[in-house]
């Protein structure tokens, strides 16, 4: 998305800044693909996982089914952070 974003913009000089907007907890890993493509967003972050009131381990160790699809989202946030680091991603 963000090479494509880059092609997109080269047809639009006139703009000067841009947003980028995803979700919470992949807006690191989306701001590395932008600023690897040489791009720098200004950043909008949506559709957050936990609830502001409560402490976030909460979530993660209670035995309910949503709780094993927050530790896949999580676990694979970590290993794409590691695979972008790797590959140069900052």
């Amino acid at each position: 998305n963000a090479w494509y974003s880059k092609q997109l913009l080269r047809q639009r000089p006139d703009l000067k800044r841009m947003v980028l907007i995803t979700s919470a907890w992949h807006m690191p890993r989306s701001r590395a693909c932008f600023r690897k493509a040489g791009l720098n967003p200004d950043i909008y972050c949506v559709d957050y996982l936990q609830n502001q009131s409560r402490l976030w381990w909460e979530d993660l160790i209670k035995f309910e089914p949503d709780t094993f699809q927050k530790w896949e989202w999580l676990i694979k946030e970590w290993v794409g952070i590691i695979a972008y680091k790797v590959k140069g991603y900052n």
